[in-house]
């Protein structure tokens, strides 16, 4: 359900949806680098495949680590520890992920990444691992960074 109108030149929006809270890890790690995180909604394995293998390619990233959080969905992380900037610039570079996760990461100054299951959803479960020679730089033990959000169901 959406209300919208107009008051003193400004436009007022209200909006009603089903969410749930959940709890995410972000990013952000202690030393104000962040890993790379992305989310991919309502995609083939296939385009989300070639997308993460061209990124990998093209900015000689470790393995990057595929979760399937329901039917044509994944996340996706690396333990490389970069700058924001750069960040921002890999994942603008990888085609197919979700835009509204990447707004919000944007607006944050994270990306976030959901750990916890939504009430009838399938277990998010690994998925696979896209193999890369280059080593992680990033103990996944020092990532310590957690937020709890609502996440619409």
């Amino acid at each position: 359900m959406k209300i919208e109108f107009e008051i003193l030149h400004r436009r007022i929006r209200f909006s009603a949806q089903r969410q749930v809270r959940v709890k995410g890890v972000t990013s952000r790690l202690s030393t104000g680098q962040h890993i790379l995180m992305w989310d991919f909604d309502h995609k083939s394995w296939d385009c989300v495949q070639e997308a993460l293998l061209r990124v990998q390619c093209q900015f000689t990233l470790p393995s990057i680590y595929v979760l399937k959080t329901r039917e044509d969905s994944y996340h996706a992380y690396c333990l490389r520890a970069l700058d924001w900037s750069d960040v921002i610039h890999i994942i603008s570079s990888t085609a197919f992920v979700d835009l509204d996760y990447f707004r919000i990461g944007i607006w944050r100054g994270y990306f976030t990444l959901r750990i916890t299951d939504k009430p009838g959803a399938p277990e998010i479960q690994h998925f696979c691992t896209l193999a890369a020679p280059e080593l992680i730089d990033t103990d996944p033990m020092s990532i310590d960074q957690f937020v709890n959000y609502w996440a619409n169901q």
